[in-house]
C-alpha cells in the first residue's frame, strides 16, 4: 500500500463520500484492498471531523450534526 498523507486520505474520503456507493468499487478504482480503503477513509473521516471543528471554532458557531463537509463548502473556504 502507498502510503498516504493525511490530505491524501482527507481528499480520498471526500471523493468516496461523493462520488462512489460502496467500498468495494472505491477499491477496484483505485486497485486498493477493502482493508486499504477502510484505513484511507478512517483517517480521512478523522481529518475531516478536525477540520470541520476549526471551522465551526473560527466562525462561533456550535456544532450541530456529525455531517461531514463536502468538497462544494471546502472549496468556498479557500
Amino acid at each position: 500500500m502507498k502510503n498516504y498523507t493525511k490530505e491524501e486520505c482527507h481528499t480520498l474520503y471526500l471523493e468516496w463520500l461523493n462520488n462512489y456507493l460502496t467500498d468495494t468499487l472505491f477499491a477496484e478504482h483505485y486497485q486498493l484492498s477493502i482493508t486499504e480503503v477502510e484505513n484511507i477513509l478512517d483517517i480521512g473521516r478523522k481529518e475531516n471531523r478536525k477540520i470541520k471543528e476549526k471551522i465551526y471554532q473560527e466562525s462561533g458557531k456550535i456544532e450541530q450534526n456529525n455531517k461531514p463537509l463536502l468538497y462544494s463548502y471546502l472549496n468556498k473556504t479557500k
